[in-house]
Order: C-alpha cells, then sequence, then structure tokens
C-alpha cells in the first residue's frame, strides 16, 4: 500500500494529483487524501476524501471522481492507498448478545468498493447496528436494523467517510438514530451519498 504526500495543490473539480511517490500504486486502487485542515461541519472531522485511481503516468495519479475539496500541498497529511476489496452480504442475520455496559457494533466495513449490502439484518448491537468507514460505492438495501439503542449515539446505519453510499428501502425498530452520515479524522466526510425508503418503526429516530 501507498502512503506518501502530494507535491501540488490541489482544487475542487480536478481530477488528477500529482504525488511524491506513486511505487505500490496500481489502478483500481482505493485512495484516501488526508488533511491537517478541519471540516467546517465538526472538529473531530478532517478535510479528507475517498476516491479510485484510474490511470498513473509518472507521479500523477487521475482519480474516478473530481476532487471535492480545494487542499494546499502544504496543508496534507498524507495520501493512502488500499488495494480493491469488494463485501458482498445477502440474506444473513447477526445477533449480538450480553454486551453489558461495552459499545457494541454489529457489523463494521472499512475500505470496501462497489458493494452490497442486501437482505441483512442486525440485531441487539448498542452502539451501531453498522458503521462504514472509508468505502466506495455501496449499497445498502433491504436490511432490518433492530435495537441500536446506546445513549447519545444508538445508530441503524453510520457512515463514516467515502463517497456515493446507496441507501435505500431498510428498516430500523427501537434504533436512536436511522441513518447518520458523519466523518472523522482519517477518513473525512461522507460524500455524494443518499437514503431514501427508509422506514423507522418507533418514536425519536432522526437521520
Amino acid at each position: 500500500d501507498l502512503t506518501t504526500k502530494v507535491t501540488k495543490d490541489i482544487k475542487a473539480g480536478e481530477k488528477t494529483i500529482t504525488v511524491a511517490s506513486t511505487t505500490g500504486l496500481k489502478v483500481g486502487d482505493l485512495i484516501v487524501i488526508r488533511s491537517d485542515m478541519d471540516w467546517p461541519i465538526e472538529s473531530d472531522t478532517k478535510k479528507a476524501e475517498c476516491n479510485v485511481v484510474e490511470a498513473i503516468s509518472g507521479k500523477v495519479v487521475t482519480l474516478r471522481q473530481p476532487c471535492q475539496d480545494t487542499y494546499k500541498a502544504s496543508e496534507i497529511r498524507q495520501v493512502v492507498s488500499f488495494q480493491p476489496a469488494t463485501l458482498r452480504l445477502q440474506d444473513l442475520e447477526f445477533r449480538v448478545r450480553q454486551t453489558g455496559n461495552n459499545s457494541v457494533v454489529g457489523l463494521g466495513v472499512m475500505n470496501m468498493q462497489n458493494s452490497v449490502i442486501d437482505r441483512v439484518t442486525i440485531r441487539n448491537a448498542p452502539y451501531a447496528s453498522s458503521q462504514l468507514y472509508g468505502c466506495y460505492n455501496t449499497e445498502i438495501a433491504n436490511c432490518v436494523f433492530e435495537k441500536a439503542n446506546e445513549e447519545g449515539q444508538g445508530y441503524g446505519l453510520a457512515t463514516v467517510g467515502g463517497i456515493l453510499y446507496n441507501v435505500h428501502d431498510n428498516r430500523s425498530y427501537g434504533c436512536r438514530k436511522l441513518c447518520d452520515f458523519s466523518g472523522d479524522s482519517r477518513f473525512g466526510a461522507t460524500r455524494n451519498s443518499k437514503a431514501i425508503g427508509f422506514i423507522e418503526l418507533n418514536d425519536g429516530s432522526y437521520f
């Protein structure tokens, strides 16, 4: 996997970046641009974003999606890459038992591309039924999230950074929050995502 820095400022809307090294980087890799700057929505979320490598020419890397933000080379902490990995989950049920006082996530997913989570049921994980970190182009459909009810947390579904999440036709029972598009210091904010046809069957849940 690549860990390097950019050597040239990046403008929002550009699809190419210039880096110090491309050793080990391959077309199709997931790439994450990480900045030291806070994203202007919450203090723990840095300005960062995920993308996919379309082409490499010398030290110039072409990305599949246009960059979402403007970055100065001096503010970039690092650019990292991950080899392509895809997740397919279908017709499964996860049930958490005896969590005690622990914050438990029923299903955690990180750095995946072009994944589908379909007809999956996750019960009794108090912190989050499912939490996805820095993923690219993920569909989550026809799932059931039940009793993610930890005080102040309780995510039926939480995305933490990444881009292109398509969340539709899921159901939530007894969760504090149905769907939370969020971010953090590693993956930045969740970008270009949508949630439709989400049904909650208890009072007090919200996006």
